[in-house]
């Protein structure tokens, strides 16, 4: 299990596959590669429909708060990659 809020190192991906949106709150903005960087794991083929443009940008739309969309980010790397994901950013 990967947690999103681990910032040990240079291990800082997670975090930054949550953005600040320019109305408030957080919003989802990842594509394949970061998603393969954090959890090792290329994306389901199936899933890649999901991913738009260019450069394959996956956007979601505002979370109010950061758990929010923690918890939506999370959800959303089990169903594209398979891989369980937690959200504990007080756990080293």
């Amino acid at each position: 299990m990967i947690n999103l809020a681990n910032t040990k190192g240079n291990n800082t991906t997670g975090v930054h596959m949550l953005q600040r949106d320019k109305n408030g709150g957080f919003r989802i903005r990842t594509s394949p590669d970061s998603l393969r960087r954090f959890t090792s794991v290329e994306v389901f083929p199936e899933q890649r429909s999901r991913f738009k443009g260019k450069n394959e940008i996956y956007g979601s739309e505002p979370y109010n708060t950061i758990e929010e969309g923690a918890a939506a980010l999370c959800k959303f790397i089990e169903i594209v990659c398979g891989v369980p994901c937690v959200w504990e950013p007080t756990k080293k």
